[in-house]
């Protein structure tokens, strides 16, 4: 169906969908009529924020889908990231009430049996597997859909960081910590090794943590099993289809892995292992490589993995220990038989180094900019441009991980700082103009919390009052270094377009980023819907007033510290203090002169 034009139009498709009840409908209409919406796109943001829809949800109806919101027993809530071979959504168990995760193949894919036998191979691997350091799978399933079968698994839903996200939000983790997540991961992996599961693709972004500290080991979509016969020739038949002789990321590959993916044991996770404790250590990738064509900067990376020396970590990251770096190089040796021999002795060697700790982050941030990474992915896919899935590259890129400090100025260009290989185009249905207002049609389309039209003012101090607009020259001071960005008029842009008043060329810094501007004699910054967000003073940000000595972190790099430089000598502190002193000074004489 086409888009809702009026409210009538997505309430009637809100009821084709089913996910409310009748009666919950009813309540939904009475909502938007009493509110007196003026469009779906209002009426959505409404629902949204009174908790009858997920963003999702409201997505879907507003793009005129009221099918796909269940698989079986299973009410799809959220959207939670987009690959090659299917879609994650976080959903609902009907009868339970329990949420999981459901890995659904993509309609390109649903009658592909070698895509179908790759996703069962990937539940059988997980079924096999019940460890604590091990997001668990329950089962696979096939139901019959309108347009024919659907193939997912059904895993568990945790609520944590990935490491690789967790590296590009506060840069390398400190060596004690990371020590305790490579021991848990080999401990899980030793696991998986005994119960003869390869997983083959080790790395930061298949690595969650929860809140606690805890580890899992997640995406076992290319593992390799063994002593099974017809698993033996699923996994030998897709390799002859796609020719997937090389499996893996090539960031974090081992070498005889790059040559024959299917003749390897689990030194190879070990080696992957290693180079996932240089990311989190040095937050660079073992071999990063000029940016050219993914086909060149993968070959490249691949060489770098057979035939190079990393840079040592101790070089980068100095704070290391000696017997921590010696370790890294243990793992990744470039011939299989001089690294541990198994991921038990990984384990028993990081565990005197270990220090169990807890992680902080805001989830639902997290779980946004998946969704917005998921939908853009999702989006490029249905152009007609791009290659089919069995005519890509088996082997994924990654860009170098942002080091901590890095320096950002008004026109500094920081490069790639994400992991991702996959190009990416804004979506401009998903972008909002460069204006310092929240409504709620902006705050349904950026993932982001839905903030509140209203803002207060911050809180005054005795004597605190607000200056006029003449008197200050407010600026960003680049806590890295460099030149300030002074806000010479009202209002300041930041994002990555050429158009914004201070240009900052990365490329996980968006086009419109936030604004800066003055409200009533203060200054207030406004998150633009912007892909990687803001903080202010260590706090996730959608509109904040600002004082002298607010830190501003942009797309969690670009550190700055807000400052108001008085424009003249008479207005600063110091002047109105010896006024009041002198004057004091004045009255005490005059009242003894006239004693």
């Amino acid at each position: 169906m086409s888009a809702p034009q009026v409210i009538d139009s997505f309430l009637d498709l809100l009821k084709k969908s089913e996910l409310l009840s009748d009666e919950r409908v009813l309540v939904a209409t009475d909502r938007c009529r009493q509110a007196n919406v003026a469009s779906p796109l209002d009426a959505a943001a409404l629902l949204v924020s009174d908790g009858l829809l997920t963003r999702f949800q409201a997505w879907q109806l507003l793009d005129g889908r009221f099918r796909g919101f269940y698989f079986g027993p299973y009410k799809v809530l959220e959207l939670l990231g987009a690959g090659g071979m299917g879609c994650l959504y976080v959903a609902e168990e009907a009868e339970t009430g329990r949420r999981v995760v459901l890995k659904v193949l993509t309609e390109n894919h649903q009658s592909d049996t070698s895509m179908v036998a790759r996703l069962k191979l990937e539940a059988q691997a997980g079924a096999r597997l019940q460890h604590p350091n091990i997001v668990k799978t329950f089962a696979f399933q096939r139901i019959d859909d309108l347009y024919g079968d659907l193939h997912f698994v059904v895993m568990e839903f945790i609520e944590g960081i990935s490491l690789e996200e967790l590296i590009v939000a506060n840069g390398p983790v400190p060596w004690p910590q990371a020590c305790d997540f490579i021991r848990q991961a080999a401990a899980g992996l030793h696991h998986a090794h005994a119960a003869g599961v390869i997983h083959r693709d080790i790395k930061p972004a298949n690595l969650l943590v929860t809140r606690e500290g805890d580890v899992k080991i997640l995406d076992f979509g290319l593992a390799l099993l063994d002593s099974h016969e017809q698993e033996d020739a699923d996994e030998f038949s897709l390799a002859m289809i796609f020719g997937h002789d090389c499996l893996g990321t090539a960031d974090y590959i081992a070498p005889e892995q790059s040559y024959d993916s299917l003749a390897v044991d689990g030194r190879a996770d070990i080696y992957s292992l290693g180079c996932t404790l240089y990311s989190m250590l040095t937050g660079k990738v073992p071999f990063p490589v000029a940016s050219g064509s993914q086909v060149e900067t993968s070959s490249e990376k691949l060489a770098g993995h057979r035939t190079r020396s990393m840079q040592p970590v101790r070089e980068i990251a100095p704070d290391t220990p000696e017997q921590v770096a010696a370790l890294i190089d243990h793992m990744t040796a470039k011939i299989a038989g001089d690294r541990f021999a198994t991921a038990a002795d990984v384990c028993r060697a990081f565990e005197p180094l270990a220090e169990h700790r807890p992680v902080n982050f805001n989830y639902q941030a997290i779980l946004a900019a998946r969704a917005k990474q998921a939908r853009r992915r999702l989006s490029s896919r249905r152009r007609p441009a791009g290659q089919s899935g069995a005519s890509r590259s088996s082997v994924t890129g990654s860009s170098p991980q942002p080091t901590a400090g890095s320096s950002a100025t008004a026109r500094s260009r920081a490069g790639e700082t994400r992991i991702h290989s996959d190009t990416e185009r804004e979506d401009s249905r998903f972008s909002r103009p460069a204006v310092a207002r929240v409504d709620p049609l902006v705050a349904l389309r950026s993932d982001a919390e839905l903030p509140s039209v209203r803002l207060e003012p911050p809180p005054g101090q005795p004597g605190d009052t607000p200056p006029s607009d003449s008197a200050s020259l407010p600026r960003l001071v680049p806590l890295a270094g460099g030149p300030p960005i002074v806000i010479s008029g009202n209002r300041l842009l930041i994002g990555r377009d050429a158009t914004c008043d201070a240009v900052i060329e990365a490329a996980h810094v968006s086009s419109r980023h936030c604004e800066i501007c003055r409200v009533g004699g203060r200054w207030r910054i406004v998150d633009l819907a912007s892909k990687n967000g803001m903080q202010v003073n260590g706090r996730e940000a959608g509109v904040a007033w600002l004082r002298t000595g607010s830190c501003v972190t942009i797309a969690r790099e670009f550190h700055f510290r807000f400052e108001e430089q008085a424009e003249h000598w008479f207005r600063t502190r110091w002047f109105k203090i010896g006024l009041a002193v002198a004057a004091s000074a004045a009255l005490y004489a005059a009242v003894q002169w006239l004693a």
